[in-house]
């Protein structure tokens, strides 16, 4: 792992949105901008909006958001307290929820949840494209 960084939010309607401005201010620290790294950020921005959004869905009283950087990819998670565990499911066109995980799977690499002595935390793994340079220095 390059770099990690963490936030814990409480569970709220804004939490979403929290979420991601703290996510925005990592990943521009990573990636020079570009149009490639706007898109890129857009995804992963996506992702923690939906990983935070399942959690608030949820009922948890707290959701804390990590971002682990790599050099080949970006590993996003959110642990929450909340009952129950997210299943990806098939929306219809007229459906107004439902498409979250499929989201995340069709924009990450891998995604899994794993189950904590206090809750579960939600990851998944982003693709850093091989084009895109990351602003720190990785060595490991």
């Amino acid at each position: 792992m390059c770099l990690s960084s963490a936030a814990t939010f409480p569970c709220h309607a804004t939490t979403p949105q929290r979420a991601r401005e703290f996510c925005l201010k990592c990943l521009r620290e990573l990636f020079p901008v570009s149009s490639v790294a706007s898109d890129v950020i857009d995804d992963y921005l996506l992702v923690v909006s939906e990983l935070t959004t399942n959690a608030v869905k949820a009922g948890c009283t707290a959701v804390s958001i990590t971002v682990e950087v790599h050099r080949d990819h970006l590993r996003i998670a959110a642990h929450d307290d909340g009952p129950g565990v997210p299943r990806p499911g098939t929306a219809r066109p007229d459906d107004r929820g439902g498409r979250g995980l499929p989201i995340v799977d069709s924009l990450s690499r891998a995604w899994g949840v794993e189950h904590q002595s206090y809750g579960k935390q939600v990851w998944a793994e982003v693709a850093v494209p091989s084009g895109l340079t990351l602003a720190v220095d990785c060595r490991l």
